[in-house]
């Protein structure tokens, strides 16, 4: 019977490599693409300052990351809602969270 044995400086290469770093840039874009499609427009502001980010994972700080940003001054109204707005049933539009689940269900 064959025992498994983790390579982990193996991974650990792996988890900093261009090779990941690319990867999770080509998915991360992917999403920017589906919250572009779903984001609302008043001005197209909003859609327009939807964007990838990559470097490094803010829990271990070494390891490759992409993040989905949404950079216009407005994007928490628009991603959680206005507190009143919240009380009266208005939740926000959640881009973001619509857009991590589309991704976590292997859309595009």
């Amino acid at each position: 019977m064959a025992t498994y044995k983790p390579n982990r400086a193996g991974m650990a290469r792996y988890l900093k490599s261009a090779e990941l770093r690319n990867a999770l840039r080509r998915r991360a874009q992917d999403g920017v693409k589906f919250a572009r499609s779903i984001a609302p427009r008043d001005s197209g502001d909003y859609a327009r300052q939807i964007r990838v980010d990559v470097g490094r994972d803010i829990l271990k700080g070494d390891r490759a990351a992409a993040f989905i940003v949404a950079s216009a001054r407005h994007s928490t109204v628009i991603e959680i809602g206005r507190r009143g707005a919240r009380a009266r049933g208005n939740r926000g539009h959640r881009v973001l969270a619509r857009t991590l689940d589309y991704l976590n269900s292997g859309g595009a």
